[in-house]
């Protein structure tokens, strides 16, 4: 292939604009986006089949109204020119009309809720961790916090979320806040469980949790006041418990129906209680509910993000995202395989051919960073661009990622070049066994940088090449 060629396809696959469905707002549905080049809060109109950017800035954090019928969002965005402070901007998309909060000083901000009269968020300064409350544009309450946590929702004058709340970095716990009296309270099943995501149900909270199951979190409700015993959520369908997902991407509870999106090996699936919603094949993220259509963004390793509508009974793209038919063309088939490690350690792995070369061929064994990360059956734009440049592609889940039980990401703790350098050796060999690979290089970046420095200079003769970004060895 010609290095001109070559360069137009990669800046192609990185021009491809990204959807990610926030919520919805009344009639109309909220999503992040950066098709017109930059990043920011776009408005899907259902009625008229319209869509058009609402926010002025650069968009990090966009929050919709919880438990409210307001008309109105919240955003961050950066003033710092990458340096991660943030200012916020509350837009009216009735009228238009985008006012930013100059009264607080810029700060770094990792979680938000807003239920159109109340904010509140999770943000540092140089000095300190603080809890923020914030009305009218101002701040009604400032907590220095000790330990870092995020807000997942905001209910009246109740606040609630998670964190590592008992000091511990293998654990979190549940919290409610009360902004009235400024009281905090704390809670955990078990110590040393995973609990996240609180949000308000009815007269209860729904979370997810490993209390029970270190190798999955399920679903669970509790009293508001965090005194009861939690109890599983149990669904009038069977889908869900049928489909076993390891995690949750997305949770509601909308009047009647609980919403769920749900995840397994990579791939996600939606549920209205406990029902299978029909949806494309790959990953969704959070779900905007508009009567009864369920809107939201979802991609695969092989087809970029786009957004569609799902009823009970079937689905269709409103929002298409279509690849040229020379770049379409050469991402062949995907497949999820575990491959067997050392230590008995079964590793997920996804495999994406590309239809430009034979079997075997080149290959490349793309190593994700993090660690706490993975590599699900969603749009990667390095992979994409490698397949349609004519190599195969490996993609493993070495032991220490996320998406597989707390287990299975806790075997890198204490062994970081070990175990899981051994998982992306024996997924390099995997790859010449079954004749899918004549040649391999490895390519990663931050963590999968470091890994790849380990991997080429421990292991040179399995290499064709290398290439790390943002890795480093020390020592």
């Amino acid at each position: 292939m010609a290095v001109s060629r070559l360069i137009n396809i990669v800046e192609y696959i990185a021009n491809i604009p990204y959807y990610n469905v926030v919520g919805n707002v009344e009639r109309r549905i909220i999503y992040i986006s950066n098709r017109d080049g930059i990043r920011r809060a776009w408005i899907y109109d259902p009625a008229e089949n319209k869509t058009y950017p609402i926010t002025k800035h650069p968009s990090i954090l966009v929050a919709t109204p919880r438990h409210s019928e307001s008309n109105t969002i919240i955003y961050t965005y950066d003033v710092a020119h990458g340096k991660e402070l943030h200012r916020l901007c509350i837009v009216d998309i009735e009228e238009g009309v985008e006012n930013c909060l100059e009264d607080l000083d810029p700060m770094r901000i990792f979680s938000l809720v807003w239920n159109g009269i109340t904010l509140a968020l999770v943000g540092s300064t140089s000095e300190a961790l603080y809890l923020i409350i914030i009305r009218e544009g101002h701040a009604v309450r400032k907590r220095r916090l000790d330990f870092f946590i995020e807000v997942s929702d905001i209910y009246g004058e109740h606040v609630v979320g998670h964190g590592m709340l008992a000091g511990n970095p293998r654990s979190s716990e549940l919290f409610i806040y009360n902004i009235d009296n400024d009281e905090f309270k704390a809670f955990t099943p078990r110590q040393g469980s995973i609990n996240e995501n609180p949000v308000f149900c009815n007269d209860k909270l729904l979370f997810e949790s490993n209390y029970e199951d270190m190798d999955a979190k399920r679903l669970y409700t509790i009293d508001l006041w965090l005194t009861s015993e939690p109890e599983k959520l149990i669904f009038k369908y069977d889908d869900y418990s049928d489909f076993d997902p390891v995690e949750h991407i997305y949770y509601d509870c909308i009047g009647d129906k609980t919403y769920v999106v749900a995840k397994k090996n990579g791939k996600t699936k939606v549920f209205v209680n406990g029902r299978l919603v029909p949806t494309p094949i790959g990953s969704i993220g959070r779900l905007g509910v508009l009567g009864n259509k369920i809107y939201y963004s979802a991609s695969s390793l092989v087809e970029p993000y786009q957004i569609y509508y799902s009823t009970s009974n079937n689905f269709d793209v409103v929002l298409p995202n279509p690849l040229p038919d020379d770049i379409k063309n050469s991402l062949g088939d995907k497949y999820f395989v575990k491959i067997r490690s050392t230590g008995q350690v079964d590793v997920p792995t996804y495999i994406i051919e590309s239809r430009k070369t034979g079997k075997p061929g080149p290959t490349i064994v793309y190593v994700h960073g993090g660690p706490w990360a993975e590599i699900m059956d969603t749009w990667s734009p390095i992979i994409a661009s490698l397949v349609a440049a004519g190599y195969h592609v490996v993609a493993p889940n070495y032991r220490g990622s996320t998406g597989y039980g707390e287990k299975y990401r806790l075997l890198d703790i204490g062994d970081p070049g070990g175990g899981d350098l051994e998982d992306i050796i024996s997924v390099a060999k995997y790859a010449v066994e079954i004749g899918l690979a004549s040649s391999v290089a490895i390519v990663g970046y931050s963590y999968g940088g470091y890994m790849t420095y380990l991997a080429t200079t421990r292991y040179p003769e399995l290499w064709r090449a290398g290439v790390a970004g943002a890795g480093s060895l020390i020592g």
